[in-house]
């Protein structure tokens, strides 16, 4: 009677723990590791300490979950000054030209072009089953040349910090919204924007 009990319990036992390397195996399965994406973003950016100038750039990104809340993610980032309009108001309508003003206060400057490369680690904190907040850090490889037609006044490259946080909203289908803010330190050339973009997952 004691060795049939006994049997019982390993058997029961058994079944447990084989449901369960089941469920887990399914879970799996349900977890949509590859993500594709794209951003567009506006902001500001800074050279040394001299005055900001508006900036605005184009974030793409792959990005590959190791489970439900970790991930990592490399991108590709293109960033370009954003032109100061100035409009008038005259009786025949509005009129707006290009300020053409001097990038940085670097007399004769009026064109910023930026690259990075990305690499990061992506951490996300679910609020419901469909939202959740999202930070990310890591590092950015850039390029960035500040020039005006032929002439370039600045151009650098190196390693520097990529920092991002916000938040996320995705559907059963593997489609998803989010927004959120993006720092680039660049060395001496330091960008902050605001950035919302679109995702699918599959």
């Amino acid at each position: 009677m004691a060795v049939s009990n006994f049997t019982r319990v390993l058997l029961a036992l058994s079944l447990i723990s084989s449901s369960s390397v089941f469920a887990n195996g399914s879970e799996q399965a349900e977890l949509k590791k590859h993500t594709f994406g794209g951003k567009i973003a506006t902001g500001s950016v800074e050279l040394y300490d001299l005055p900001d100038e508006d900036y605005t750039n184009v974030y793409s990104y792959y990005n590959y979950k190791f489970d439900q809340n970790f991930s990592l993610e490399v991108g590709l980032n293109f960033g370009m000054d954003a032109s100061d309009w100035e409009c008038d108001d005259f009786d025949d309508g509005f009129t707006c030209r290009d300020r053409n003003d001097s990038m940085f206060n670097i007399i004769g400057a009026d064109e910023l072009e930026v690259t990075n490369f990305v690499i990061a680690g992506k951490a996300q904190l679910p609020l419901s089953q469909r939202n959740s907040l999202y930070a990310k850090v890591g590092a950015n490889f850039y390029d960035y040349e500040i020039s005006r037609n032929d002439r370039t006044f600045i151009d650098d490259s190196g390693t520097g910090v990529y920092l991002e946080g916000g938040w996320q909203y995705v559907w059963d289908f593997g489609l998803g919204v989010d927004a959120g803010v993006q720092y680039f330190d660049m060395g001496d050339l330091d960008s902050v924007s605001f950035a919302v973009g679109i995702s699918y997952q599959f």
